[in-house]
């Protein structure tokens, strides 16, 4: 049973700690710390940004020029000489980062005694082509089986640190990198030993210097960190959001879509999900996101013209190919996408609109039949009000229970993206019914905050309106984004949560919503609703802030398996790092939108 702590108890604990820790014994790169956390209790904390900043830069001018010690530090640095503790991390940007903490009177001798760690841990010559500096600055006892909102454990805001002669203690984002504590804020011991062994470069946990909960200690950072550019300071792992301009937005954008490009294997099949941590795949696939997801990097090529993008969309194509049934006796060509032995609307709607896009980038129109066959199986299933059948079992054909509230407007944009093509009047009527019925059957009566934030929907009826001036489709797109803007959270309890949606929030979710809201901004732009223009473009500014946070660049890949192969993904959220094919499909083609958008607003930046 968990424990409650009072007052009390944290005033003894602290106390404790300062006793426990307190005591001096040698220091150097082999010895035991003469600093170590329990001295930083009562300590004062290092808060000048501006001179903290510039550490990891010295960090790497020291290591390229063969030195164990800092050449020059500003001058508010170089006087210090409070009890301090620094972490260092560095990787080559393909190898994991090697880590080891300084410690020391002032600033100087804790970096300097980090550095000694370094060269003294690993052989060779040390790799600076990224860098990390991490200061300590507030510690407090660590219990593990207390449950209190008075000192809650933030694993991705808080590192944890054995007692001094361990000299075993991790930054925040080694805790969640490695999963060293999950996220019930559990102590995972055997991947603590694993890690520990890696670090110390040895085969057997009897190899190390032995760890006792009963001296733990929780303690914040300050995060800095350079690689190419000016070094940043790091909020829980991740760089500040950059101005949004339109030259950032197709490079997280092309980032992202040379991720998929690597993730698609020779059959054409994708590495469906990643685990970036572990550097391992995840056996599990969905063909859904299979299409949507080839829609996704054409929808770049559109823009970049990459070649080698074009040939993995098009390996996946032909994957995806391979699940292309003829359906039913009429002979009229209907096809179906068919998967596991089923049949989802979802899936032959995304299929017909990935290979719609294939023909739109590159002008063949070798997979056109297929997709209009698609399409003669969507109208099939949808009945005179407009309501469509959303599952089926293959190949019996036996409806299916399962209902997915986002399948009909997957349905509508297919069948409108084929129609842009053909200009099959009966596709366009089937979604003209279709978007009748969800906005006067399915939504009828819900209130507007209540609606479903339907992004493939708002892609439809921007098309859609296009072509059926229907007043109807116009406003319910504004009030599906009036819905979407009232959600966003914009008084989060923490400030990278800014701009998204739940709590906590994922990435995807606020990709999705910044795909509908591109899409409802471009309606509203073109067609009477300049007033709703720029709140809207808030919305959109602030979705794209947060999705930046969660990809992979080199801050946040430093502890990965493998990093360069982890660079580019978008991570289900900012302390899951998973990183799965629609997470990233999702996120890039909010991003291009946006950069599209302002292209043709002519907006450099927002």
């Amino acid at each position: 049973m968990r424990r409650r702590l009072s007052i009390f108890t944290l005033s003894v604990g602290l106390l404790a700690s300062v006793s426990l820790f307190c005591w001096a014994n040698d220091s150097g790169g082999g010895g035991v710390a003469n600093v170590w956390f329990g001295d930083l209790l009562s300590k004062s904390k290092l808060t000048t940004a501006k001179s903290l900043v510039q550490l990891p830069a010295l960090a790497r001018d020291a290591i390229q020029g063969g030195r164990i010690e800092l050449e020059k530090l500003p001058e508010e640095l170089d006087a210090d000489s409070a009890p301090r503790i620094v972490f260092i991390s560095v990787s080559d940007g393909k190898t994991s980062a090697k880590v080891a903490s300084g410690s020391g009177d002032g600033i100087r001798a804790a970096m300097n005694d980090a550095l000694a760690r370094l060269r003294s841990r690993y052989e060779g010559s040390l790799p600076s082509t990224w860098v990390k500096v991490d200061v300590v600055q507030q510690v407090r006892p660590y219990v593990e089986d207390i449950d209190t909102a008075l000192v809650p454990f933030e694993r991705s805001l808080e590192g944890l640190a054995y007692g001094r002669k361990s000299r075993a203690a991790f930054t925040p984002e080694e805790l969640v990198a490695r999963t060293l504590v999950n996220s019930d804020g559990q102590l995972q011991r055997r991947n603590i030993a694993k890690y520990r062994m890696l670090l110390a470069g040895v085969k057997s946990d009897a190899d190390l210097p032995p760890t006792d909960d009963q001296e733990l200690v929780r303690f914040t950072t300050r995060g800095f960190f350079v690689a190419d550019g000016e070094p940043v300071e790091l909020y829980r792992g991740h760089a500040p959001r950059p101005t949004l301009t339109r030259e950032v937005l197709l490079e997280v954008s092309k980032r992202g879509a040379d991720y998929l490009r690597r993730s698609v294997r020779e059959n054409g099949s994708f590495v469906y999900s990643y685990l970036p941590k572990s550097n391992a795949e995840k056996s599990s696939y969905n063909m859904v996101r299979h299409a949507g997801t080839i829609y996704s990097m054409l929808d770049i090529y559109e823009t970049t013209k990459d070649p080698e993008l074009l040939a993995a969309a098009e390996r996946a194509i032909a994957y995806l190919l391979i699940f292309i049934k003829e359906w039913g006796n009429d002979n009229d060509g209907a096809r179906i996408m068919t998967y596991g032995g089923k049949i989802k609307l979802g899936g032959v709607a995304l299929t017909a609109v990935a290979l719609a896009e294939h023909v739109k980038v590159t002008g063949k129109k070798d997979h056109l039949e297929i997709a209009q066959g698609l399409c003669r199986y969507m109208v099939k299933e949808q009945a005179k009000t407009g309501r469509f059948i959303h599952s089926r079992y293959y190949p019996s054909g036996a409806i299916g229970s399962h209902i997915s509230q986002y399948y009909p407007g997957e349905a509508l944009l297919g069948l409108l993206r084929v129609y842009s093509i053909d200009k099959n009047e009966e596709w366009l009527d089937a979604a003209d019914r279709g978007a009748r019925y969800l906005i006067e059957v399915r939504d009828k009566g819900i209130k507007t905050p209540d609606l479903t934030h339907d992004h493939w929907l708002l892609y439809a009826l921007n098309e859609l309106y296009r072509f059926r001036k229907n007043d109807l489709f116009l406003k319910h797109a504004m009030n599906i984004a009036t819905a979407i803007e009232l959600k966003q959270n914009r008084d989060p309890a923490f400030p990278d949560w800014f701009g998204s949606y739940y709590k906590p929030p994922r990435s995807t979710p606020t990709a999705c919503r910044c795909e509908g809201m591109v899409a409802a901004y471009l309606m509203a732009r073109d067609h009477g609703q300049k007033d709703r223009l720029e709140g809207m473009l808030e919305n959109i500014k602030h979705n794209a802030g947060f999705q930046l946070e969660n990809q992979l660049g080199p801050e946040r890949a430093l502890y990965c398996g493998d990093p360069q192969r982890a660079l580019g993904g978008f991570t289900r959220g900012l302390t899951n790092f998973e990183v799965r094919i629609d997470y990233v499909q999702h996120n890039i083609s909010a991003l291009i939108g946006m950069y599209r958008l302002m292209g043709e607003d002519k907006r450099e930046k927002l």
